[in-house]
């Protein structure tokens, strides 16, 4: 009889940590959850490359902090803006429009790498350090860096760049 009831408390107590210990957070009135996304497709750092300063400071005084591109057309225009050298840069390979898009993102290096997430099946949001963040570490004179992450329609569950739109709050 001790056997059993050690047995079914043991098997209680598992089923409700395990019930305890779900990360799905979806349920009614919940924010969807944000999960990182992407891979990186290009990268332009003033600290690793001294040469791209001045334009990668023109590219940020000029540009958003964050863009989507999800056309040819768009990213041919995208690439006519950028000054030289930046618009000599090359690029792993030519994306693919018709199944990913690419997020334009830029920041100061002085805290922690920036990333694409996912939140819902639509959104995107580049996401750099938080401003508390930036308020506990001196951010001055940081290198400038421009990321380029190239999202999958796969990953995301969306059949056209025209499903996706990018939160720049």
């Amino acid at each position: 009889m001790t056997r059993r009831l050690t047995a079914l408390a043991a098997a209680a107590a598992l089923l409700l940590t395990a019930s305890s210990c779900s990360t799905d957070q979806t349920g009614p009135g919940s924010p969807p959850v944000a999960v990182e996304v992407g891979s990186t497709y290009a990268e332009w750092n003033e600290g690793e490359s001294p040469e791209l300063s001045d334009a990668l400071a023109d590219y940020m005084d000029d540009q958003p902090e964050s863009l989507l591109i999800g056309s040819e057309d768009q990213w041919q225009e995208w690439l006519g803006e950028l000054s030289p050298p930046l618009d000599e840069q090359v690029f792993p390979h030519r994306p693919n429009f018709s199944e990913s898009v690419i997020v334009v993102g830029s920041y100061f290096d002085c805290l922690t790498d920036a990333k694409v997430l996912a939140s819902g099946d639509t959104v995107l949001k580049f996401v750099t350090p938080t401003e508390s963040e930036a308020d506990v570490v001196e951010c001055d004179g940081a290198p400038r860096v421009v990321l380029l992450t190239l999202v999958e329609f796969e990953e995301i569950g969306v059949e056209t760049a025209d499903d996706i739109t990018l939160n720049t709050d």
